[in-house]
């Protein structure tokens, strides 16, 4: 039985309520860690707002619409992955204490 295609009824026989859970599950999943159509959608509305020229000005957004903006960046990113900056490696300074030194100098 393909769960996926499967009639899903809670109050089924056997393998409809399997199919129902399992249905259910794959929903959670993609609520959760899909970026679904509608929030691109919103993302998509609320930028084109902002577009000024080649590229975009974020100023130019009424207050509620930046913080729309900013609540769909962090929730998209949540389920994605986070946007990692471009920072170089700086190093450890060294210590008066020797065996804080050892470290630094591993890491």
């Amino acid at each position: 039985v393909d769960l996926g295609k499967a009639k899903a009824d809670p109050k089924g026989s056997l393998a409809e309520r399997v199919a129902f859970a399992q249905q259910a599950k794959e929903a959670e999943f993609r609520q959760s860690f899909m970026v679904t159509a509608a929030e691109a959608s919103e993302v998509k509305s609320l930028a084109s707002k902002a577009k000024s020229g080649e590229g975009y000005d974020f100023s130019k957004l009424p207050a509620e619409s930046a913080e729309r903006l900013d609540a769909l960046y962090k929730s998209i990113n949540a389920k994605v992955g986070f946007a990692v900056p471009d920072h170089a490696a700086k190093p450890i300074p060294l210590t008066s204490d020797a065996a804080a030194n050892k470290y630094i100098e591993e890491v």
